[in-house]
């Protein structure tokens, strides 16, 4: 049976998702923290995406449009800005100079989401759900190396996770940090979650239940926050995005019944697994009486970022570089890309997330609850930022960049049909 171009571009992008998401690391075999495994995966996935923009631009002969002009021009003054801190820094090693891939990676994970729409591969609701399900994959895989991490769990896991975050059990799904999978995993939540709502099916109740249950193995307070709004918002303005044709009883039923379950089960978690989960719990306390650890030192890595740059206004304009020969560390996204870049990092993140959220929510190419599914994860990323730099994570930019894309590309479009989740 003859294969049509549209099927085999469905199957690519499967397969780039799931190779995205579940080569290996190779923690603890390559080198400790997967630095190795992380670079093999990024440079693979760049072929594979560089070989469809070829396919795109040379086979298919399309024309860049006005967007994917002004990304190009985003990439490349990130790249000239690179360059430029790169030649000033006295300290230059290998590591900085491997921060050029960044840029260019982002960019070519852009451009494959804005062609997915151009190509008519997929449309906005088949790319969130293959998504949705494919995160939802890996917090199945962590949690099945959990229930059996005596036998072939710790083995398996090993490949993925640190080696400090096994002994406590704080790994989730495929990724690194706990900080990257809550950030993640707020689509297929907010995918999931409204899907339950609007049909009530048990399923997606319990997809959802599988997500909260993994974020909490990861114990991250910026993740449990991220979630927590995640869910709040979603369930706020769920009311305001449903059309008409979807109001029924049951969907307020649900929309009920949902924050008492939630608030139900976390009580009893508490109860019967607090031991389990002490790491967690005691941070949001620390953090609801303003003695949270973590919180304070992220504030004082920006205290001691703010004095440095105030010495020098070349490094306020355009940052110090990644300068990864130095100790200088900053944890959270905001503090890390005004070092890194300065002012410039500023408007990168505006870029990155706060253009894409005015712009999306303006649109009427996008609308219903698919916009609201759209506009929270794109949300999530602004308070999973003050925990970790989760847009640079392994795996995290080829799903949210060619989210970017798939949006820009859906809502630049002069003639599309309505979609309705």
């Amino acid at each position: 049976m003859k294969i049509n171009l549209r099927t085999k571009g469905i199957y690519f992008f499967v397969f780039l998702l799931f190779f995205n998401l579940f080569f290996p690391t190779f923690n603890n075999v390559l080198d400790e923290n997967g630095g190795t495994g992380v670079l093999i995966i990024n440079f693979t996935m760049f072929l594979f995406l560089f070989s469809h923009m070829i396919y795109s631009y040379v086979y298919k002969r399309l024309v860049f449009t006005n967007i994917e002009l002004i990304s190009i021009f985003i990439a490349l003054s990130f790249s000239v800005n690179i360059i430029i801190t790169s030649v000033t820094n006295n300290e230059l090693i290998f590591a900085d100079v491997y921060e050029l891939f960044r840029p260019v990676y982002y960019l070519v994970c852009f451009l494959y989401g804005f062609n997915l729409i151009r190509l008519n591969t997929v449309s906005v609701d088949t790319y969130i759900k293959y998504m949705s399900f494919a995160i939802l994959f890996t917090a199945f895989f962590s949690l099945l190396c959990i229930v059996f991490i005596n036998s072939f769990g710790l083995n398996i896991i090993s490949f993925y996770a640190k080696y400090s975050l096994i002994p406590n059990l704080r790994f989730t799904g495929t990724f690194q940090n706990p900080y990257d999978f809550a950030f993640i995993s707020a689509l297929p939540l907010s995918y999931f979650l409204t899907k339950f709502i609007s049909s009530g099916s048990k399923l997606n109740l319990i997809y959802v239940s599988v997500i909260l249950i993994t974020m909490a193995f990861g114990q991250s307070k910026s993740g449990f926050i991220t979630l927590l709004s995640v869910i709040t918002l979603n369930l706020l303005l769920y009311k305001f995005y449903e059309s008409n044709s979807e109001r029924s009883k049951g969907v307020n039923l649900r929309l009920i019944f949902f924050p008492v379950f939630f608030f139900t089960a976390s009580i009893g978690t508490y109860i019967i697994y607090a031991d389990q989960f002490q790491y967690l719990i005691n941070g949001l306390i620390s953090m609801s009486s303003g003695g949270d650890r973590s919180s304070q030192i992220r504030l004082e890595q920006l205290f001691v970022l703010l004095n440095m740059m105030s010495e020098n206004i070349f490094n306020l304009l355009v940052g110090f570089g990644s300068y990864k020969n130095s100790d200088l560390m900053f944890e959270s996204q905001y503090s890390l890309y005004l070092f890194r870049y300065g002012f410039y990092g500023v408007f990168l993140l505006s870029c990155f997330i706060l253009f894409p959220l005015l712009i999306f929510s303006l649109s009427k190419k996008i609308s219903g609850l698919q916009k609201m599914i759209v506009l929270l994860f794109i949300y999530s990323a602004i308070p999973s930022g003050f925990g970790n730099n989760v847009l640079d994570q392994s795996r995290i930019p080829f799903l949210y960049f060619s989210f970017l894309g798939v949006i820009f590309s859906v809502i630049m479009q002069t003639h599309r049909h309505k979609e309705e989740m």
